[in-house]
């Protein structure tokens, strides 16, 4: 997602072609195990439940630019899942339930 924060190779977006607005971003680093083969991998994601993209972008654009950077983020190319889904309600509580919900049937 070209113009958005953070881009990189494993953002989650919605919509076509030029229409698409980045809703997750998500990071990994990959270390190969010492004995035995196989990796380990530290992985994050940052989802877009609902914030005020402008201000986020004037804080990315400002910092970057205090680090002599030329990169600029557009907040028109990402998307929060309140701006989707404009008749829910309460979906940062809900998601936070349902998260650790799956996480504790995970353990």
């Amino acid at each position: 997602m070209s113009g958005s924060f953070c881009d990189g190779r494993y953002n989650l977006a919605c919509g076509e072609c030029a229409e698409a607005r980045k809703i997750v971003g998500t990071a990994q680093y990959w270390r190969p195990l010492a004995a035995g083969g196989g990796h380990v991998v530290l992985a994050h994601a940052v989802i877009l439940i609902d914030a005020d993209l402008s201000a986020a972008h004037q804080a990315a654009n400002a910092f970057e630019a205090q680090l002599g950077s030329e990169r600029v983020y557009c907040a028109d190319k990402t998307v929060t899942l309140a701006q989707l889904l404009p008749g829910e309600r309460h979906l940062l509580p809900r998601f936070s339930e349902a998260l650790a919900q799956e996480l504790d049937a995970s353990r």
